[in-house]
């Protein structure tokens, strides 16, 4: 895939899919393509705003700037929270202290903002929360419908309907650096969810698919928010390698269009990589999908390969070829690849004593999420090479050691009930210098077992 951040990607294609689908999600939601385009806030429009305020005013006056936007005369506006500065050591969410903290009524409508008192020497950064509160305050404004459509949205993607994402994008506290070739973590001082670049990007695809100028502040945006949008929009341009339309307005009906065949076996590999993820939230493996699917377990993206295996677990009939298919996929170069196709495997297959021979080498790999998938798959098998419960004891070792999911230990004791009447007696022997292996065993005596991510070991 043509990138527009090189050297390196700052997003995966996960990532990126994921971006553009909440940002499709939003414009559904809040009906973004029948609103008129609005003018573009830069942080140099809060200027008169910053010279005219006293210090004490400055959170209630920033919020209710923004309000005006969010709000306008025709929609109702909700009672407009109390914003003001508090000290840090107030500032505590999770055990760990924050710049801001929202407190909410009875009625889960924010009533509340304090701001670290600290953070009076960056009215932008103030601005930037300003604006988070007033996209929250809008989005708690919304019918129960569209809150549940929007609750895994994070409320920074919102601002960019209302034209006031470069105030976000200039604060955001990730810098270029953190971002390069990595997928970031969340850090408890940062203002929002995301960084720069994604802003950035954001602001290409409203100008892309809904008209917006964003490109005319260009200027005005801190480098790596100006860099985003400036090759983002030129990528999306030119490779149209995205689920959005190029006028959303005019294609709006296409927002909530099921996977077909034909978006499973496009050349744009966000498409593709989006419609998988429509079947993942589904939790469903249409039959007439299913050979599209197992012949994209050999496409050349890494997190296609990953999102297919995946997808495949949810199948009810599989044939003998398809299985084989997904058998071949225990050798990708992915662990997470492996992983997923383990638990898609299903008994039945005219290789199933291969199968299983697989899958005990596989207890004693290295990889957590290898080792987890092969413990709960044997599980749906009867018959196991002698070597078995060996094997069972290094993957119980490595899980306990590598912080597997609970729920996989019973699993385990299970299969060596296979091999031994007593198979606690066994831990307690294998064990015996290592207390702690036998006592998280036995932590969670659960027999059921939760399903599992079979997430990335640092491929």
């Amino acid at each position: 895939m043509i990138w527009p951040f090189r050297p390196y990607p700052p997003l995966s294609l996960t990532h990126k899919v994921q971006l553009e689908r909440q940002f499709r999600a939003t414009a559904a939601a809040i009906g973004a393509f029948s609103k008129d385009v609005p003018s573009i806030i830069c942080p140099q429009d809060l200027d008169p705003v910053l010279q005219q305020v006293t210090e004490d005013l400055l959170p209630q006056t920033l919020f209710e700037f923004f309000a005006k936007r969010f709000f306008s005369t025709s929609e109702p506006t909700p009672a407009h929270p109390s914003v003001e500065w508090a000290p840090i050591s107030l500032l505590n969410t999770n055990g760990q202290a924050q710049p801001f903290q929202k407190h909410l009524d009875d009625e889960g409508r924010i009533s509340k903002i304090q701001i670290d008192s600290e953070l009076k020497q960056f009215p932008y950064r103030i601005a930037s929360i300003a604006a988070l509160a007033c996209a929250e305050c809008w989005f708690r404004n919304l019918d129960q419908s569209q809150q549940v459509t929007l609750e895994k949205v994070p409320f920074d993607v919102l601002p960019v309907f209302f034209g006031t994402t470069p105030i976000l994008a200039n604060a955001a506290l990730y810098t270029d650096e953190q971002l390069m070739g990595t997928m970031h973590q969340m850090e408890s001082s940062q203002l929002g969810s995301l960084s720069a670049l994604e802003h950035g990007y954001l602001m290409s695809m409203a100008e892309y698919s809904l008209g917006f100028d964003y490109s005319t502040v260009m200027h005005l945006l801190r480098p790596d928010a100006s860099k985003s949008l400036k090759a983002g929009l030129k990528f999306l341009q030119k490779t149209k390698d995205t689920i959005l339309p190029k006028d959303l307005r005019s294609d709006a009906n296409q927002l909530q269009q099921p996977p077909t065949e034909n978006e499973l076996s496009s050349r744009n590999d966000t498409i593709v990589l989006s419609s998988l993820m429509d079947l993942g939230t589904t939790g469903t493996c249409p039959t007439q999908l299913t050979p599209i699917l197992c012949r994209l377990l050999g496409h050349s993206e890494p997190e296609i390969r990953k999102w297919t295996a995946s997808t495949l677990r949810s199948a009810t009939e599989l044939n003998d070829e398809q299985l084989s298919d997904i058998y071949a996929s225990l050798g990708d170069s992915s662990t997470t690849v492996r992983a997923q196709a383990i638990l898609a495997l299903k008994p039945g297959f005219d290789r199933d004593e291969d199968v299983v021979d697989r899958l005990v080498d596989f207890l004693s790999r290295p990889e957590r999420s290898v080792v987890e998938a092969s413990v709960v798959k044997l599980a749906d098998y009867a018959d196991f090479p002698d070597r078995t419960p060996e094997a069972l004891l290094k993957a119980i070792h490595t899980l306990v050691v590598k912080g597997a999911a609970d729920s996989v230990f019973p699993i385990a004791l299970k299969l060596l009930k296979h091999f031994t009447e007593d198979p606690e007696g066994l831990l307690k022997e294998r064990f015996a210098d290592d207390p702690t292996i036998y006592s998280t065993l036995f932590s969670n005596t659960d027999p059921s077992a939760d399903e599992f991510s079979a997430t990335d070991d640092n491929e």
